[in-house]
């Protein structure tokens, strides 16, 4: 039986992958991540007073904020920066073969106060095996895999999308009548030159596809980074080779100069934009190939209105933004319906981060007056002409979102009556959060529910 290319599975698999990376990301974060740092507090509080120190919490809330800087900010290890972050005197480390060791008149320093300080000794050399056996950087250490684990995610969308291009469009490659998969993967390896799919690295695979499926606003500098970061961190140990060198300047991502054999970590900030810029592109090219498919639009724009509405749930309404500019920028067979659906929960992404006079503007966007058509044969015949029917359902979430409740209530009615929405939608648009607690809202929720039942 021929392979059946199931959109709907493809892109909702995706999506919610890449969500769940992303959740686990800030779990690991406000779980070990926490641990961490709070750890590092209370070694703090035990180390100073063994050096006749008075315990400052707020100079030790200094040193945490600006290592948690450096944790959140910084793309590449920077020994030097973080001896400076913890007021560590310039001179108290050296560098020695690539490495920094303490100064031998720091060494010889701390070993004549071990031998008058004995139990001060101890107890400073226990608390930093202390932080040595929590290994501190275990939030970091999963952003590493975090990242690995997102470009596989998209990897398996190139591929997925691959085969839906080739089933579907491609008509002059040859493929059985009922072919297996194994047959569209040698059809593609012959139109790509190669002699397995294995061998279709994801560069290759990304090129065919934007080539077929161009993307605007599609940053390929970034791309490029991103890949070859993973590719540092999946084979060279996190070392910087020249290949991701050129592509750090091609991109010019961070502040620092990266040079070949320079260890470079995973920062939080990296991380979640990393996610995100694979999560929305892959998202926006899913889209691409679905909607060359035939009669696929209103289910292509379902997935695209699910999905911004669960980044506005979950908290993630900038997210939710930029899928939004994205997929309105590179898809061009939706429906006028489909489009003013996804303008509207765009303006909701704003609204929820105050952007009132983004909001405003993207809502202008938005027609709220019957359209015309207007053909030479009906001007000439001078027949009257009759306006194309608005969907109160929009004109409804509009009027919300401008702080009209009442004119939005009335729109509510309107289309409850014509059945444009149902019980069940109260519960999944957010749009109906604006007008909840409005009482008229309350009236048309118990009708909406006596006719489900």
């Amino acid at each position: 039986m021929a392979i059946q290319i199931q959109f709907p599975d493809i892109y909702k698999g995706f999506d919610s992958n890449m969500q769940a990376l992303y959740e686990l990301h800030i779990a690991i974060d406000e779980t070990f991540g926490k641990q961490e740092w709070e750890f590092l507090r209370e070694y703090y509080a035990e180390i100073f007073p063994l050096f006749g120190q008075d315990i400052d919490p707020f100079e030790i809330q200094g040193i945490l904020e600006r290592l948690i800087k450096i944790d959140a900010d910084d793309d590449a290890l920077n020994y030097q920066k973080i001896l400076n972050a913890m007021n560590v005197e310039d001179n108290a480390y050296i560098l020695k073969n690539g490495q920094y060791v303490m100064a031998k008149e720091y060494q010889d320093g701390l070993k004549d106060w071990a031998k008058d300080n004995p139990r001060s000794a101890n107890r400073f050399f226990r608390a930093f095996l202390k932080t040595q056996r929590q290994s501190i950087f275990k939030s970091e250490l999963s952003r590493q895999g975090l990242l690995l684990s997102a470009v596989s995610q998209f990897e398996f969308l190139m591929l997925h999308l691959l085969h839906a291009h080739f089933s579907n469009y491609e008509r002059d490659i040859e493929l059985p009548e009922n072919y297996v998969i194994e047959d569209l993967d040698e059809a593609i390896c012959q139109r790509l030159e190669k002699r397995n799919i294995r061998q279709v690295g994801i560069d290759e695979k990304i090129n065919f596809l934007t080539s077929k499926y161009p993307l605007q606003e599609f940053n390929r500098a970034k791309w490029r980074e991103i890949i070859e970061r993973r590719n540092v961190f999946a084979h060279r140990s996190g070392r910087a080779n020249e290949t991701y060198v050129n592509a750090n300047k091609a991109f010019l991502k961070t502040g620092q100069t990266i040079n070949i054999d320079d260890r470079l970590r995973i920062s939080k900030s990296y991380l979640k934009d990393a996610i995100e810029y694979l999560h929305s592109w892959g998202l926006v090219l899913c889209q691409k190939v679905w909607e060359k498919a035939e009669g696929e639009d209103a289910k292509a724009g379902y997935g695209v209105t699910n999905t911004v509405m669960a980044m506005i749930r979950r908290e993630r309404p900038e997210f939710g933004e930029k899928i939004s500019h994205y997929m309105l920028k590179n898809l061009q067979s939706l429906s006028q319906y489909n489009k003013d659906i996804l303008n509207i929960n765009y303006a909701i992404c704003m609204d929820r981060q105050g952007k009132n006079i983004a909001k405003m503007k993207r809502l202008g966007k938005i027609r709220q007056t019957p359209r015309q058509h207007t053909p030479d044969t009906v001007k000439k015949a001078h027949i009257e002409i009759v306006d194309e029917p608005l969907s109160a359902r929009v004109l409804m979430a509009i009027n919300a979102l401008e702080g009209n409740m009442q004119r939005s209530l009335d729109f509510m009615e309107q289309a409850a009556d014509a059945g444009e929405i149902t019980f069940l939608d109260l519960d999944y648009w957010v749009i109906f959060d604006y007008l909840r607690d409005e009482p008229r809202f309350q009236k048309i929720q118990d009708e909406l529910e006596t006719k489900i039942r």
